[in-house]
């Protein structure tokens, strides 16, 4: 499963969310979610995939990201693919 594809797949099920994924040492919004938080923190899009855009952030940023999310009261979820297996093409489990 592509990035692109896994994405719209967590979209279809919390679309009320601003959904952060963390691939390496920094956190990525993709879609419409990339423009909120470019809009909040200032931070560059770039084109991303077919006709979307990602924005990204370190790390080290995230407790200031959350803390600001929550004060404006907008739905997130954190991501780690570090955590992630995919062990079948539309298939994701977390390893623990």
């Amino acid at each position: 499963m592509s990035l692109e594809n896994m994405i719209k797949s967590i979209k279809e099920i919390h679309h009320e969310y601003v959904v952060l994924i963390k691939i390496g040492a920094f956190y990525h919004a993709y879609g419409k979610d990339a423009y909120i938080i470019s809009y909040l923190f200032g931070y560059k899009r770039k084109s991303f995939g077919s006709n979307s855009s990602t924005c990204g952030f370190p790390k080290s940023a995230l407790s200031y990201v959350e803390s600001k999310l929550e004060e404006k009261k907008i739905n997130y979820i954190l991501i780690d693919l570090s955590l992630i297996h995919i062990s079948e093409p539309t298939r994701l489990q977390l390893i623990s």
